[in-house]
């Protein structure tokens, strides 16, 4: 008994640590105290200030370019990689991918990045959009790539081997098959590699030169003032939109479909 008490505490801790300040953040946002020490009464004035913010809407944009254009160029990558990665048949190839793989999901990121700072330097790059997303692409497309290549290796080849008994062409085969079956997975992957690119303070930091502004580091040039109303409803909007790709693909495949990514099905 005692310890089922113990587990319930520690897990209400743990919720709240994760979600109160979150709806503190949703609460000030709308709080017509600017102080926001007391309730002030329900406004919309910061939502509707931080929505006429020009500053905030360009680097919004500019994130979610950022992050859309990484999230599918990445999985594009990763989707390939784990096709030629099912179709491998030597050990040690696959033994040397499994290292390529591991390097760039443990090594930080800081130092992917600082290296192509260093590197665009010495090839005279300018700095900007491109640099970021491929500093991006060097470790998104290894998270896209375990995630992917999970739902392929437990595909059930009995159903690709049947439609070639049938006479269906490969391409067929995986357009009907193989790659619906896929999908879901591709859509986490985009997912998660869209979350990252959004979340990414450091390649910007290094990489989008003085001209370019996504959102984190705008916030964090905010929030070095000290925290404001504006910033919280800033925040709450920043959610709000980052929610959409979530929304589009719950719309296409539904809960089970994503949830059901990397976990082997029972026959």
């Amino acid at each position: 008994m005692n310890r089922h008490i113990t587990v319930t505490v520690f897990a209400v801790l743990g919720f709240a640590f994760l979600y109160v300040p979150l709806i503190v953040i949703i609460v000030n946002a709308f709080n017509a105290d600017a102080t926001m020490i007391r309730w002030g009464g329900f406004t919309m004035d910061w939502i509707v200030g931080a929505l006429g913010n020009q500053r905030f809407l360009t680097s919004l944009a500019t994130s979610f370019l950022i992050a859309v254009v990484t999230g599918l160029v990445a999985v594009f990558i990763a989707f390939l990689g784990a096709v030629g990665r099912r179709s491998l048949r030597s050990p040690t190839i696959g033994s040397i991918d499994d290292v390529l793989v591991l390097v760039r999901l443990v090594l930080p990121i800081v130092v992917i990045v600082m290296a192509i700072f260093l590197a665009s330097r010495v090839a005279d790059l300018p700095l900007g959009i491109p640099l970021i997303v491929g500093a991006q692409l060097v470790y998104s497309t290894a998270y896209a790539f375990l995630v992917i290549n999970a739902r392929l290796s437990q595909l059930n080849v009995s159903y690709e081997d049947a439609a070639r008994d049938l006479g269906a062409k490969p391409l067929v085969v995986f357009g009907r098959i193989t790659f619906p079956l896929v999908l879901p997975s591709i859509i986490v992957a985009f997912l998660m590699v869209f979350t990252f690119s959004l979340d990414d303070v450091v390649s910007p930091t290094f990489l989008a030169g003085p001209t370019v502004s996504t959102l984190p580091t705008m916030m964090m040039s905010l929030i070095r003032h000290g925290a404001t109303a504006e910033v919280n409803a800033i925040a709450v909007l920043a959610m709000l939109f980052s929610l959409v790709p979530l929304f589009v693909a719950l719309t296409f495949t539904g809960v089970k479909g994503i949830s059901s990514v990397g976990t082997k099905r029972r026959s």
